[in-house]
């Protein structure tokens, strides 16, 4: 695995901004998993266009089933959205890593950069 990624090997790794104790275990369950498959590349590319990783088919994507098979991923008790959620959070992590992906989720890191999106047609 590169270093690009980072390795989150607790909760304590995850900024507490992400969200509470199940979020935050949900996306080191899910990192762990690709991790372990090395397919942090793969991750990053853009789903099907009309599926998303909700709705991605096995023949399309046969490594996203093998992350969502992991013991972990499955005793976590997804629903389809909140796998889609979770799948997000990891291509994000992919395209851009993990130390700036923390950085996006510290607590003064997202009043800031909050108060800059400007909503289209306003």
């Amino acid at each position: 695995m590169s270093s690009f990624y980072g390795s989150p090997q607790s909760l304590e790794d995850i900024p507490e901004g992400y969200g509470g104790k199940s979020s935050r275990s949900y996306l080191l369950h899910l990192h762990q998993a690709i991790t372990k498959r090395d397919v942090w590349a793969l991750v990053a590319e853009e789903p099907p266009k009309d599926k998303g990783f909700m709705f991605a088919s096995r023949e399309e994507r046969p490594w996203q089933e093998e992350c969502e098979m992991d013991p972990l991923v499955l005793q976590d008790g997804h629903s389809g959205a909140s796998l889609g959620f979770f799948w997000r959070a990891c291509q994000r992590i992919a395209q851009i890593g993990w130390a700036e992906f923390c950085r996006e989720w510290e607590p003064d890191s997202q009043e800031r950069d909050h108060d800059e999106v400007q909503i289209e047609g306003l």
